[in-house]
């Protein structure tokens, strides 16, 4: 578990940043893409292992999963009325998280970039 921790918590922030955070006023949408999967000790992780670590990440902060196929996740995020959903994809390498769709952000095309009217889905992500 010492070598999925980090990892765990990585992948945690990276959820609550990826859709929700991004979402805030005026904000462009920042998908994050190819992300350099490590452990603490420089060893190689296994596919099974970066699964968990995302299944435990989702977990912590309240983000609902569905299998997609292959190694991607979609995850579910509700607050009151508002919803976003990322796709999470994976490899023992390298794991992208990308916005999916939205309900209730206002979530629409702004100046030649993807963003969000709703000036409090910023709170949902941890600073």
């Amino acid at each position: 578990m010492k070598i999925i921790q980090p990892l765990l918590l990585l992948i945690a922030a990276l959820l609550a940043a990826s859709s929700v955070h991004a979402l805030g006023r005026g904000t462009p949408l920042q998908n994050f893409e190819d992300v350099l999967v490590q452990s603490v000790d420089g060893k190689p992780l296994t596919l099974e292992q970066v699964r968990k670590a995302v299944v435990a990440g989702a977990a912590s902060r309240q983000w609902i999963l569905s299998a997609v196929d292959g190694n991607k996740f979609h995850a579910t995020h509700t607050r009151g009325r508002h919803t976003a959903t990322v796709e999470i994809a994976y490899t023992t390498e390298r794991y992208s998280i990308r916005y999916v769709d939205s309900i209730d952000l206002s979530y629409g095309e702004q100046n030649g970039a993807f963003a969000s009217s709703i000036p409090r889905t910023t709170s949902w992500s941890p600073n």
